[in-house]
């Protein structure tokens, strides 16, 4: 859980960063970028399918927590 901003926030960084680049006139150039290995990485099908995993993963861990802590509160 600790890692989860770092997950999810990279991912759509990322994607932000390679859709800006890609609209006519943006700020954001791929073209001599020094960060541009890293926008491509973290927008890549590789890293969004681990993003998926991530939010996958967090869902499961609420959900079990929800069930435990109502488990809590019925012996309370």
């Amino acid at each position: 859980m600790a890692l989860a901003a770092c997950l999810l926030g990279y991912g759509e960084v990322g994607l932000w960063l390679q859709r800006e680049a890609e609209r006519p006139q943006s700020w954001v150039k791929l073209e001599d970028n020094p960060y541009k290995k890293w926008i491509e990485d973290y927008a890549g099908e590789k890293y969004q399918a681990a993003v998926k995993v991530g939010i996958g993963a967090c869902g499961d861990y609420a959900h079990a927590q929800r069930r435990t802590r109502h488990d809590c509160y019925c012996v309370i």
